[in-house]
């Protein structure tokens, strides 16, 4: 019984520690210690070096005296530029 007891608690114990090691999410900081920027083909070259798995978020932190962001709402005011009614506008200087 003592068995039987101690084999499902060390089932337990490894089926926890794989999952830990598995499924945990990751946050990629977009451009590593250069932050955010506008160099053209950076982030092209900077995300061909990382695995990225579902679940893991991307921040991007930017200098708030130059740039800002602003989230739409649809497609259509994506393609257009349009951003008359953003879902969200922020100059925080860091955003996910």
């Amino acid at each position: 019984m003592a068995t039987t007891t101690t084999t499902r608690m060390f089932c337990f114990v490894l089926v926890m520690v794989l999952m830990g090691c598995c499924c945990s999410a990751k946050i990629y900081k977009v451009g590593d210690s250069k932050g955010w920027t506008a160099k053209k083909g950076t982030y092209y070259e900077w995300a061909k070096r990382k695995e990225f798995q579902v679940g893991d978020s991307l921040m991007f932190e930017y200098d708030s005296n130059v740039n800002g962001v602003t989230q739409v709402s649809t497609r259509l005011e994506y393609q257009f530029c349009n951003s008359l009614s953003p879902k969200l506008s922020t100059t925080q200087g860091t955003i996910s």
